[in-house]
């Protein structure tokens, strides 16, 4: 599945949307934003495909190409 940048940044809108009700310690506050936005960029890199092409037959491996889909 590609990266799909108006998903993540619906993802990340609602993450400040959540906060912008919260009337709590802004410190509190601050960590819990961080903490989503760092769950939105985590799930976004793992649901993404690594292919890497190389030589099979080179000693190490020869990585001619690496696509991230």
């Amino acid at each position: 599945m590609p990266l799909v940048k108006a998903t993540i940044k619906a993802q990340i809108k609602a993450a400040f949307i959540a906060e912008q009700t919260a009337t709590d310690d802004p410190e509190k506050s601050l960590e819990r934003i961080s903490d989503k936005l760092a769950d939105i960029v985590i799930a976004a890199i793992k649901s993404q495909t690594i292919t890497i092409v190389g030589n099979a037959g080179a000693n190490p491996l020869t990585v001619i190409s690496i696509t991230i889909t």
